[in-house]
Formats: C-alpha cells, sequence, structure tokens
C-alpha cells in the first residue's frame, strides 16, 4: 500500500506526488491532516478554511471515484502531526509514502520529521516541489547564492527551460480493500464537509462567490485567456474593471497548477499583457523561494533584520476605523470594504492600503498582514507575507522607505469615475465626483454625506513617516 499526502495541492491533474505515486502502479490511499494550531499560526480565516476545505471534500469524492481510499486526519498541534502520519502508515501497512513540498519554517520541519519516523520503519518517501513553476534549488546567482531582488531572478527564472506538458495517469485500485474504501472514504468526505460547512455558515454571503472544484478553475483560466489577458498590461491596475484573473485562491490551495496555468498563458501569441502575467507567477515564485533560502521570513521576521527594531505607532482607535473601511479615504476604505465584503481585494488597491497603514499610520505590517490572513480567500502565507514587507520597505527588494502611494492621487489615476469606490462605499454615491477625487480637499462635504472624517493629514503623515525612517537608518 502507498500513502499520498495531501496538503496545498488538492487535484490529480498536474500533481507531481499524486502522478508519481500513479505510475508506481501500486494500490493507494490518500490523507489529508487537519491541525487548527497550523491554521491559527497562519491566522488563516473562516473564509479561507470553508474554500479550502470544501476543496478537501471535493478532491476525496473524486478520489473515491477512481477508487482512492481517503482518510481525514485532525490533529490539535502540529507537533502531533508526525505521529499521526505514523500511525496511518502502521495500520494500513504503507511501504511508500509520497508527498509535495511545503516552504513554511514550521511546515519544513513537520516534513523533515515525518521523514525520520517513515526512514526507521523503511517506509519510503518521495517528495516533489508541486507548489512552484520552477524548484527553489534551480534559480541560483552564478555564485550560487540566492536571488534577494527580484529583476535578475527574474532574468535567471525566465532562462530555464521548463515543463510544459500535463500528464495525466490512469488509475487501477487492484489490491485495495472494499471495506477500506468505502467506510473510510464516505467517512473522510463526510468529516471534510462537515468541517468546511461550520467555517461556511460564518461567510456565506463571501463564499458564494467562489466556486468549488478544479472545473471551476480552469473555467475562470479559460475565460480570462481567452478575452482578458489581452488588456492585462492596460487593465490590470484599475479595480473597477475585471481585469485579473482571480485564480489566486485556487493557486493558493492547490486546485490548479501553477505549471498549467504557466503552459497555458505560454502558448499564447506574445504579447504585453500575456508577459505581465507571466510576471506575477514569476513573483509567486520569488517569495516562496526566499521562503526556502532565508527561513527567518517564514517565522515572520522582516528580511532586512534591522527593522525588527523599528518602533511603530499603535493606536486602537485608528485600527479599528482602517479595519472597518472608516479613514476617510475613499479608495482606502473601498479596498477594505471589498476584502471584508467579497474576501477579496484588487492587488493595486491592496498596495495602496498597505501603504497607508504602514507611513500613513506608521502602524507595523504584521497588524495588515494578520487583518489580510483573516480575511482573504486567497490567503497565502508567502505572497501576502512578502507584499506587506514590500509595501512597509522592510523586505527583499521592497518599495523604498520614501515611496508613499498617495491614496488620493492614486484614485484620481486608477478609479477616475469612482466607480470602484462607489461600488463599495455607497454613502457617496449623492457626493460630487470631484469632492470624492479630492477627498482631503473636501471633507466637509463629504462628511454631509454620512461619510467619515479624514483619520490623519495625508501630506503631513507622509513626511513624518519618512523622516522617521531616515532618523531609523542613520
Amino acid at each position: 500500500m502507498h500513502l499520498i499526502w495531501f496538503r496545498h495541492d488538492l487535484r490529480t491533474l498536474d500533481n507531481l506526488a499524486f502522478m508519481g505515486a500513479m505510475e508506481a502502479h501500486q494500490p493507494c490511499v490518500a490523507v489529508y491532516v487537519c491541525c487548527p494550531e497550523q491554521l491559527e499560526m497562519q491566522d488563516e480565516g473562516p473564509l479561507r478554511q470553508a474554500f479550502h476545505l470544501s476543496h478537501v471534500e471535493a478532491l476525496f469524492k473524486e478520489l473515491k471515484s477512481m477508487g482512492i481510499a481517503c482518510i481525514f486526519e485532525e490533529v490539535n498541534q502540529l507537533a502531533d502531526v508526525p505521529a499521526a502520519v505514523e500511525s496511518i502508515v502502521q495500520a494500513h501497512k504503507v511501504t511508500h509514502c509520497w508527498f509535495n513540498n511545503q516552504y513554511g519554517f514550521w511546515e519544513a520541519d513537520r516534513d523533515e520529521q515525518v521523514k525520520t519516523r517513515l526512514s526507521a520503519m523503511n517506509v519510503g518517501v518521495t517528495t516533489y516541489d508541486d507548489e512552484v513553476i520552477l524548484p527553489p534549488a534551480a534559480v541560483s546567482k552564478n555564485d550560487g547564492g540566492a536571488y534577494k531582488v527580484f529583476t535578475p531572478f527574474k532574468k535567471a527564472w525566465m532562462a530555464i527551460d521548463k515543463e510544459t506538458s500535463n500528464r495525466d495517469f490512469p488509475y487501477k485500485p487492484e489490491g485495495h480493500s472494499a471495506e477500506i474504501t468505502k467506510i473510510a472514504t464516505n467517512k473522510a468526505i463526510d468529516t471534510a464537509g462537515a468541517r468546511a460547512a461550520h467555517f461556511r455558515k460564518e461567510v456565506s454571503q463571501q463564499f458564494k462567490l467562489w466556486p468549488i472544484g478544479a472545473k471551476a478553475a480552469q473555467e475562470r483560466l479559460a475565460e480570462f485567456l481567452d478575452v482578458q489577458v489581452k488588456y492585462y498590461a492596460e487593465e490590470r491596475d484599475l479595480p473597477a474593471k475585471k481585469g485579473t484573473s482571480s485564480l489566486s485562491p485556487y493557486l493558493a490551495s492547490g486546485v490548479i497548477s501553477p505549471r498549467d496555468v504557466f503552459r497555458q498563458v505560454k502558448a499564447l501569441p506574445a504579447s504585453e499583457g500575456r508577459d505581465v502575467w507571466i510576471s506575477e507567477l514569476v513573483w509567486r515564485d520569488f517569495y516562496r523561494h526566499l521562503m526556502v533560502h532565508f527561513p527567518h521570513v517564514a517565522k515572520g521576521y522582516c528580511f532586512n533584520r534591522e527593522y525588527e527594531e523599528m518602533t511603530w505607532t499603535h493606536s486602537e482607535k485608528r485600527l479599528k476605523a482602517w479595519t472597518e473601511g472608516k479613514t476617510g479615504i475613499p479608495l482606502v476604505d473601498a479596498g477594505i470594504r471589498q476584502l471584508i465584503e467579497t474576501g477579496w481585494m484588487h492587488n493595486r488597491v491592496r498596495m495602496v492600503v498597505a501603504m497607508f497603514l504602514t507611513k500613513n499610520l506608521f502602524m507595523s505590517w504584521r497588524e495588515g498582514e494578520r487583518f489580510f490572513m483573516q480575511h482573504l480567500v486567497d490567503g497565502d502565507y508567502a505572497s501576502n507575507n512578502g507584499g506587506w514587507q514590500w509595501s512597509a520597505s522592510v523586505g527583499t527588494d521592497a518599495a523604498p522607505y520614501f515611496r508613499v502611494f498617495n491614496p488620493v492621487t492614486q484614485a484620481e489615476r486608477f478609479d477616475p469615475e469612482c466607480e470602484y469606490i462607489l461600488r463599495y462605499v455607497p454613502e457617496l454615491k449623492g457626493a460630487d465626483k470631484k469632492w470624492i477625487l479630492k477627498a482631503d480637499k473636501y471633507q466637509k462635504e463629504l462628511t454631509k454625506h454620512g461619510y467619515s472624517s479624514m483619520i490623519v493629514d495625508l501630506k503631513k503623515s507622509r513626511q513624518e513617516a519618512i523622516d522617521r525612517f531616515k532618523q531609523f537608518k542613520s
């Protein structure tokens, strides 16, 4: 009996560990281990968990149709996972285990403990770098060191040949116990479904916006590549338009393979939109590689450790206004409200919202990182952490500390008709668009519409942030 351990790779198509197990032509049992402590450590919210666990349920149903037995195991603490896997291996007389690598520090440590335990039992283990397009070891500088800056990383990444064909294998379940397949699998499906339903209760409206299943992911990709990718370079920064793929939740849970996505977009005729979107896939690899080469990032530290000594300002009142979308800055408030209402925020707006918190309010990037993870359906530690450190100027290849996006001018440039703002800040629908786009000058007019007053002076707070960074670095 072979064991396939699924984690953030909830699919059968182009899943390297799954395909490896299929090529071995041995009866298989699949396991998913749910660990509340791990989810709590990463601040994953109910929408993210409902989405992920619903895909565990969907995966188990697919595996059942293939004759693969499934087990849903739950442990309270991350430290208990290795023993749980060992117990399953013993119970089912497993001779080989297959799984895909995860790059978080604690997850990597857990996997090493599992390997050690299984090796002592003479159980073979095969692992793969499935979460990325290129493995961390494949992209390095001439001296063998890791890249810290994105542009040279991308240049090296683009120069490397990549697997561009999907492989899929038929599975024949000879040697399975019918009892194991029926009883264990039905219980696993029911348990995964019950766990997902528990979280869905809290986020039922947001959950409806994100269809479940690998088919839904492929349909979103096909729709994007068929039309929108051609305009991606021009429209990706316009939050009012459907200019992005909305694939990030499916990539975060591994419902669709990053290699499959790259293969399909690379096959399109060359265009600026295609090439810019490929860059987004490279950024995704870049942040994961960083966690492997610089493990302190995966532990929650600033990439530039010197900034651990930075003293941030904390104000519960201002933080509450930011998290409720009541800052008096229309674009910032629209972004936060979009996140709360849908579980997603446009990428351009994410940067504006993040810089407002870390530069204008000078509050710790960790406050924002945590809030995003608690609400994002595409909550992904590597990308979320990387984005927040970039915005706060404490990460690798980060925005220079003197770069501070002005949320008023950003709205003028990227939402000139206020279409996005009015979609999520409805109390402003009767206000003159000129007032909305110059909110810092028309506060009295906007508050008459029931809108919040600005909680900070943008010009003054920007200069204060620059001065504090200068003082710190000196």
